[in-house]
Formats: C-alpha cells, structure tokens, sequence
C-alpha cells in the first residue's frame, strides 16, 4: 500500500468558533501513555493505562480584540471544543475539548512576538478521516 505523506499546509486549529491557524508557527497533538507491566509467574504482560493528550503549539502573539492571544487570555482555564488539521481539505481532523493555559506576553527584543502553548486535551480527541 503506498504511503500518503502530507505536510502541513493552510489547515485548520481552532477554539470555539474562531479560527486561528494563519497565526499557528507549528503545532502537534500528543498522546503520552503510562506503561504498566503485569508480571505474573507466567511472564510478563504490558499494556498501556492512563492514556493522556495534550496540544502543543507554537503561534505569532496576537493582542487584538478579536487576536488569538487576547482570546487564550480570556478563556484561561475553561475547556473549549477544539479543531485541529494540518492540511487544507481539513481531513484527518482531530476534534475534542481542551482547558486553555494563560499565553506568554512579550518575547525577543526585535523579534516577532511569539509563544509556545501546551493544554491538556480532555479525554480522547475524535479522529475524522477521508473515505
């Protein structure tokens, strides 16, 4: 079966209903899990428990009204309904509820404003794929 590489393009990350990704510098959907080794008189036997997402992502600070750095300001610690697709047909999509941290203000002198962000994901986002 061939492989479909993709890069990321002009996708699609929003909170709420706005949509942030011209703004998005990078930005990545990780899943951390626990390992757990069950060893009986058997062998051994792992599994994964305590599975856990998060999205990191870095952005050009945006401090307007309407900006995605006033917006993360504002909603800090409440859970939003997220998206998220690195590509423009918008498939895979990634789609759940996430809780906001606060943003950084500021950064290098004569440098463009940016941040790196991470907010935990609640519970297991949803995968929607083309068919």
């Amino acid at each position: 079966m061939p492989t479909n590489v993709r890069d990321f393009g002009e996708g699609t990350l929003t909170f709420g209903a706005s949509d942030y990704i011209c703004q998005v510098q990078a930005a990545v959907l990780v899943a951390s899990n626990t390992r757990q080794d069950i060893v009986t008189a058997c062998g051994t036997t792992s599994r994964f428990i305590n599975e856990q997402f998060e999205l990191r992502f870095r952005y050009l600070q945006d401090w307007t009204s309407a900006g995605i750095s006033t917006y993360l300001f504002n909603a800090y610690n409440t859970d939003v309904a997220f998206t998220f697709s690195t590509d423009p047909d918008n498939t895979p999509l990634m789609s759940g509820t996430l809780t906001v941290a606060r943003p950084s203000f500021g950064g290098e002198t004569q440098q463009p404003l940016s941040d790196d962000l991470v907010c935990p994901v609640v519970g297991v986002p949803s995968l929607t794929v083309d068919v």
